[in-house]
């Protein structure tokens, strides 16, 4: 179950990063996917994966798009306390409807907004009441949209990461497939 749950979440991982490096482009415009993968890992795999899929999925884009600098540091773990915050409410609360998710979503996005620009205002020596004041319009936008993703995708995400990652659904999905343990082999000797 717990080899399971890895491969799973790693797939998240990825695939998380990917998209942001594809939607790159629009996240002057404060697209970015990262928060509804985060999220939605978190409230299904727990605390510890949310962590791990919200810093990595930042430290794997920067990379990908070189884009690494201080930020990388500070973005990651930011996404790491997010991811970990929403495990830990996935924890006592199991059912969310699409708007719960979108204003739990609402408050992580303030939460990393605030640590981000926070640290990017002393990485560039920015006094911090002018990055608050710039931050506002940014702010509105990216959380505005991760709400809307929230509301659109995290319900149908969280689903398939939990259907994908269940025992019962997984080992017979993987049989439907043909790629269950032994059917490999099988495979091959049809060929």
């Amino acid at each position: 179950m717990e080899k399971l749950k890895n491969i799973v979440s790693g797939t998240t991982i990825g695939i998380s990063a990917s998209s942001k490096v594809v939607i790159n482009f629009f996240a002057h415009y404060g697209v970015d996917p990262v928060m509804v993968f985060t999220v939605s890992g978190a409230l299904v795999y727990g605390p510890i994966y949310g962590f791990i899929i919200g810093a990595s999925t930042m430290v794997i884009a920067d990379f990908m798009l070189s884009l690494v600098g201080l930020w990388t540091i500070y973005t990651a773990l930011a996404f790491g306390l997010v991811g970990f915050l929403a495990g830990l409410i996935g924890k006592f609360k199991k059912n969310f409807t699409r708007i719960e998710l979108a204003g739990l979503t609402l408050l992580l996005t303030l939460l990393f907004d605030v640590i981000a620009m926070t640290a990017f205002a002393f990485q560039f020596g920015i006094p911090l009441y002018s990055a608050a004041i710039s931050q506002i319009p940014v702010t509105l936008i990216h959380t505005a949209w991760n709400m809307a993703m929230a509301f659109a995708l995290a319900p149908s995400l969280m689903k398939i990461m939990s259907t994908i990652s269940s025992p019962k659904a997984s080992v017979g999905f993987w049989k439907r497939i043909g790629i269950g343990v032994g059917n490999i082999s099988a495979i091959r000797t049809k060929s």
